[in-house]
C-alpha cells in the first residue's frame, strides 16, 4: 500500500508547495488512507497506524526513485531526491 501511495503522491498529484505538503497535507492523506481502510472492513490492528505506514512509506519513496533513477524522474520529483536523501540519512545515523 505504501508503494501506491509513494506513486501516487509523486506522480498523480499536483503538489504546489513541498512544505505544506510534507508538514500537514501528506499526514492528513495518511490519516484518510487508515480511515479509509477501517471503514471498509479492515480490522484495527490490521491496518497500518500512522508511524507504521509513515515509515514505509518512507521507504517506498527511496524504492520509487532508484526505479526513477533508471527511467527518468518525474512528477513531483522536487521534493522526492530531498526526502530520500533524509531518510537514507536517518538510516546511517540509526547505527
Amino acid at each position: 500500500c505504501a508503494k501506491d501511495l509513494a506513486y501516487l503522491f509523486v506522480c498523480g498529484m499536483d503538489i504546489e508547495d513541498e512544505a505544506t505538503f510534507e508538514q500537514g497535507q501528506e499526514r492528513a492523506y495518511l490519516q484518510l488512507y487508515i480511515a479509509e481502510l477501517q471503514a471498509r472492513g479492515v480490522a484495527d490492528h490490521e491496518a497500518p497506524n500512522l508511524e507504521e505506514l509513515g515509515k514505509a512509506l518512507d521507504l517506498a519513496y527511496c524504492d520509487l526513485y532508484r526505479w526513477m533513477c533508471g527511467w527518468g524522474i518525474w512528477g513531483n520529483s522536487f521534493f522526492l531526491e530531498a526526502r530520500v536523501q533524509r531518510v537514507l540519512d536517518s538510516i546511517t545515523t540509526e547505527d
